[in-house]
Protein backbone atom coordinates (compact mmCIF):
# COMPACT_ATOMS: atom_id res chain seq x y z
CA UNK A 1 0.00 0.00 0.00
CA UNK A 2 1.05 3.35 -1.12
CA UNK A 3 2.60 5.32 2.13
CA UNK A 4 -0.04 8.44 1.47
CA UNK A 5 -2.83 8.06 -0.21
CA UNK A 6 -4.01 11.79 -1.70
CA UNK A 7 -7.83 12.35 -0.98
CA UNK A 8 -8.13 16.11 -1.09
CA UNK A 9 -6.45 19.44 -0.59
CA UNK A 10 -5.58 20.04 2.68
CA UNK A 11 -7.86 23.38 2.62
CA UNK A 12 -11.39 21.38 2.08
CA UNK A 13 -12.71 18.96 3.52
CA UNK A 14 -15.96 16.60 3.14
CA UNK A 15 -19.17 18.31 4.24
CA UNK A 16 -22.61 16.87 4.20
CA UNK A 17 -25.24 19.37 6.49
CA UNK A 18 -28.19 18.61 8.25
CA UNK A 19 -29.79 21.42 6.26
CA UNK A 20 -29.35 23.06 3.28
CA UNK A 21 -27.00 25.39 2.63
CA UNK A 22 -25.88 28.07 -0.05
CA UNK A 23 -22.31 28.72 -1.25
CA UNK A 24 -20.53 31.24 0.52
CA UNK A 25 -22.60 30.38 3.69
CA UNK A 26 -19.74 30.47 6.95
CA UNK A 27 -20.45 27.20 9.08
CA UNK A 28 -18.35 26.33 12.13
CA UNK A 29 -16.51 22.94 11.47
CA UNK A 30 -16.45 20.16 13.89
CA UNK A 31 -13.24 20.92 15.40
CA UNK A 32 -14.01 24.42 16.05
CA UNK A 33 -12.73 26.24 12.77
CA UNK A 34 -14.50 28.39 10.81
CA UNK A 35 -15.93 26.73 7.41
CA UNK A 36 -16.91 28.34 4.21
CA UNK A 37 -19.56 26.17 2.10
CA UNK A 38 -17.89 25.63 -1.39
CA UNK A 39 -21.24 24.83 -3.60
CA UNK A 40 -25.34 25.02 -3.25
CA UNK A 41 -26.44 21.98 -1.31
CA UNK A 42 -29.35 20.24 -0.03
CA UNK A 43 -29.60 19.16 3.32
CA UNK A 44 -27.95 15.66 3.66
CA UNK A 45 -26.58 15.75 0.33
CA UNK A 46 -22.54 15.12 0.36
CA UNK A 47 -20.42 18.02 -0.66
CA UNK A 48 -17.31 20.47 1.14
CA UNK A 49 -16.18 23.67 2.64
CA UNK A 50 -13.16 25.26 2.44
CA UNK A 51 -11.16 25.82 5.55
CA UNK A 52 -8.67 27.85 4.38
CA UNK A 53 -8.13 31.10 1.54
CA UNK A 54 -8.51 34.84 1.59
CA UNK A 55 -11.88 36.16 1.15
CA UNK A 56 -14.41 39.09 1.51
CA UNK A 57 -16.80 38.34 4.18
CA UNK A 58 -19.85 41.05 4.90
CA UNK A 59 -19.87 43.02 8.08
CA UNK A 60 -21.36 46.19 9.89
CA UNK A 61 -20.77 49.41 7.77
CA UNK A 62 -19.41 51.15 11.44
CA UNK A 63 -17.92 48.46 12.63
CA UNK A 64 -13.90 48.45 11.93
CA UNK A 65 -10.94 46.63 11.59
CA UNK A 66 -6.87 46.64 11.50
CA UNK A 67 -4.75 45.02 9.50
CA UNK A 68 -3.79 41.57 11.77
CA UNK A 69 -6.72 42.22 13.73
CA UNK A 70 -8.75 38.28 14.92
CA UNK A 71 -11.98 38.79 13.10
CA UNK A 72 -15.20 36.81 14.67
CA UNK A 73 -18.57 35.40 13.20
CA UNK A 74 -21.78 36.51 14.81
CA UNK A 75 -23.75 33.70 14.29
CA UNK A 76 -27.32 35.00 14.61
CA UNK A 77 -26.78 38.58 12.48
CA UNK A 78 -24.41 36.42 10.09
CA UNK A 79 -21.56 39.27 9.91
CA UNK A 80 -18.04 39.97 11.10
CA UNK A 81 -17.34 41.22 14.43
CA UNK A 82 -14.48 42.41 16.63
CA UNK A 83 -13.80 40.14 19.51
CA UNK A 84 -15.36 42.37 22.20
CA UNK A 85 -18.90 41.97 20.58
CA UNK A 86 -18.32 38.57 20.16
CA UNK A 87 -20.95 36.55 22.55
CA UNK A 88 -22.24 32.64 22.93
CA UNK A 89 -22.03 30.55 19.67
CA UNK A 90 -19.98 33.36 17.80
CA UNK A 91 -16.83 31.93 16.80
CA UNK A 92 -13.26 33.19 15.20
CA UNK A 93 -13.16 32.96 11.05
CA UNK A 94 -9.62 34.42 11.12
CA UNK A 95 -7.52 37.26 10.44
CA UNK A 96 -7.96 40.79 8.70
CA UNK A 97 -5.41 41.01 5.70
CA UNK A 98 -6.83 44.71 5.14
CA UNK A 99 -7.96 47.45 6.74
CA UNK A 100 -11.57 48.24 6.78
CA UNK A 101 -12.96 51.90 7.38
CA UNK A 102 -16.61 52.60 8.77
CA UNK A 103 -19.09 53.10 6.06
CA UNK A 104 -17.45 49.52 3.97
CA UNK A 105 -19.25 46.70 4.15
CA UNK A 106 -16.79 43.98 3.79
CA UNK A 107 -13.56 42.64 5.66
CA UNK A 108 -10.83 40.78 3.95
CA UNK A 109 -10.13 37.69 5.58
CA UNK A 110 -7.63 34.97 5.89
CA UNK A 111 -9.56 32.36 7.13
CA UNK A 112 -8.68 30.44 10.00
CA UNK A 113 -5.03 32.01 10.00
CA UNK A 114 -2.75 32.56 13.46
CA UNK A 115 -3.78 34.79 15.53
CA UNK A 116 -2.45 38.33 14.39
CA UNK A 117 -3.61 39.98 17.99
CA UNK A 118 -1.70 37.24 19.81
CA UNK A 119 -3.28 36.79 23.25
CA UNK A 120 -0.32 35.43 25.28
CA UNK A 121 3.03 36.47 25.68
CA UNK A 122 5.33 36.23 22.55
CA UNK A 123 8.91 36.91 21.00
CA UNK A 124 9.67 39.16 18.58
CA UNK A 125 12.38 37.97 15.52
CA UNK A 126 15.74 37.76 16.66
CA UNK A 127 18.21 40.15 15.21
CA UNK A 128 21.88 39.80 15.90
CA UNK A 129 23.41 43.38 16.00
CA UNK A 130 26.76 44.16 14.98
CA UNK A 131 28.49 47.17 16.69
CA UNK A 132 28.27 49.26 14.04
CA UNK A 133 24.62 48.41 12.94
CA UNK A 134 23.26 51.92 13.14
CA UNK A 135 20.27 50.93 10.52
CA UNK A 136 17.32 50.48 12.23
CA UNK A 137 16.22 46.60 12.06
CA UNK A 138 12.08 45.81 12.92
CA UNK A 139 11.47 43.03 15.09
CA UNK A 140 7.96 43.49 15.54
CA UNK A 141 5.62 44.38 12.44
CA UNK A 142 2.40 46.19 12.39
CA UNK A 143 0.00 43.17 11.46
CA UNK A 144 1.23 41.81 15.06
CA UNK A 145 0.14 44.53 16.59
CA UNK A 146 -3.19 45.55 15.87
CA UNK A 147 -4.45 46.61 19.80
CA UNK A 148 -0.96 47.28 21.37
CA UNK A 149 1.33 45.52 23.44
CA UNK A 150 3.23 46.29 26.44
CA UNK A 151 7.32 45.09 26.50
CA UNK A 152 7.43 42.71 28.59
CA UNK A 153 11.35 42.36 28.67
CA UNK A 154 14.15 43.13 25.99
CA UNK A 155 16.94 41.20 26.05
CA UNK A 156 20.39 40.84 24.19
CA UNK A 157 22.65 38.26 24.70
CA UNK A 158 26.22 38.44 23.56
CA UNK A 159 27.79 36.60 20.46
CA UNK A 160 31.07 38.81 20.28
CA UNK A 161 32.68 40.92 23.46
CA UNK A 162 32.11 44.27 22.87
CA UNK A 163 35.37 45.94 22.95
CA UNK A 164 37.66 49.19 21.67
CA UNK A 165 40.40 51.33 22.59
CA UNK A 166 39.01 54.52 23.07
CA UNK A 167 35.13 53.43 24.10
CA UNK A 168 34.10 49.69 24.90
CA UNK A 169 30.16 50.08 25.44
CA UNK A 170 27.60 48.78 22.74
CA UNK A 171 24.27 50.22 23.02
CA UNK A 172 21.19 48.89 21.12
CA UNK A 173 17.69 51.35 21.84
CA UNK A 174 14.54 49.77 20.91
CA UNK A 175 11.96 52.68 18.93
CA UNK A 176 8.23 51.95 18.07
CA UNK A 177 7.79 53.39 14.07
CA UNK A 178 7.52 56.94 15.48
CA UNK A 179 10.81 56.83 16.92
CA UNK A 180 9.87 56.92 20.38
CA UNK A 181 12.88 55.37 22.12
CA UNK A 182 11.13 52.50 24.59
CA UNK A 183 13.89 50.40 26.01
CA UNK A 184 17.61 49.96 25.69
CA UNK A 185 20.17 47.57 25.98
CA UNK A 186 23.22 48.88 27.34
CA UNK A 187 26.66 46.44 27.78
CA UNK A 188 29.08 46.76 30.56
CA UNK A 189 31.46 49.16 30.12
CA UNK A 190 35.19 49.13 31.14
CA UNK A 191 35.49 45.30 31.55
CA UNK A 192 33.36 44.50 28.77
CA UNK A 193 30.72 41.74 28.32
CA UNK A 194 31.97 38.15 27.44
CA UNK A 195 30.34 36.06 24.90
CA UNK A 196 26.92 34.77 26.23
CA UNK A 197 26.19 37.00 28.48
CA UNK A 198 22.65 38.03 28.64
CA UNK A 199 21.97 42.35 28.66
CA UNK A 200 18.66 43.43 30.16
CA UNK A 201 16.57 46.21 29.23
CA UNK A 202 16.12 48.81 32.22
CA UNK A 203 12.64 49.73 31.72
CA UNK A 204 10.79 47.31 30.49
CA UNK A 205 8.27 45.49 32.94
CA UNK A 206 10.74 43.05 34.39
CA UNK A 207 13.65 45.87 34.19
CA UNK A 208 11.25 48.75 36.17
CA UNK A 209 10.31 49.33 40.00
CA UNK A 210 6.66 49.46 41.23
CA UNK A 211 4.77 53.11 39.82
CA UNK A 212 7.06 53.40 36.81
CA UNK A 213 5.66 54.23 33.41
CA UNK A 214 4.02 50.69 31.51
CA UNK A 215 6.36 51.11 28.36
CA UNK A 216 3.82 50.24 25.20
CA UNK A 217 4.19 50.05 21.64
CA UNK A 218 0.69 51.94 20.29
CA UNK A 219 -1.51 49.87 18.96
CA UNK A 220 -1.37 49.51 15.03
CA UNK A 221 2.62 50.38 15.01
CA UNK A 222 5.52 48.20 14.17
CA UNK A 223 9.04 48.06 16.37
CA UNK A 224 12.48 48.82 15.18
CA UNK A 225 15.95 48.21 16.75
CA UNK A 226 19.43 49.99 16.42
CA UNK A 227 22.84 50.23 17.58
CA UNK A 228 22.98 54.22 19.03
CA UNK A 229 26.11 53.68 20.68
CA UNK A 230 28.59 51.86 18.66
CA UNK A 231 32.08 50.54 20.03
CA UNK A 232 34.95 52.84 18.59
CA UNK A 233 38.99 53.67 18.22
CA UNK A 234 41.15 50.55 16.92
CA UNK A 235 40.00 47.12 17.07
CA UNK A 236 36.66 47.61 17.34
CA UNK A 237 34.19 44.61 18.15
CA UNK A 238 30.85 43.44 19.44
CA UNK A 239 27.56 41.77 18.67
CA UNK A 240 24.56 41.38 20.74
CA UNK A 241 21.81 38.97 19.50
CA UNK A 242 18.30 40.84 20.14
CA UNK A 243 14.93 40.06 21.03
CA UNK A 244 11.50 41.50 22.68
CA UNK A 245 9.30 39.93 24.66
CA UNK A 246 5.63 41.37 24.69
CA UNK A 247 2.33 40.94 25.58
CA UNK A 248 -1.26 42.35 24.10
CA UNK A 249 -2.78 44.99 26.23
CA UNK A 250 -6.02 43.58 25.56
Amino acid sequence: MSEFIFKMNGGQQDYTPAAAKSAGEIVQWDDGRAAVVKTDLAADALGAVYLAGIGDVLAASGTTFVVGEDVYWDASANVAINVASAGAGDFRIGTAVAAKASGTTVVRVDLNAPRGGQRGVFTSRVHEFDHADTDGVYLIDAADNPKGLVLVSLLGEVTEAPVGDSEDQLVVTLYDEDDNAIDTLTTTDGTPDAIGDVVIGATSLYGASTGAVLKKIPAGKAAYAKVTQATAGTGVAGKLKVRAIVAPLV
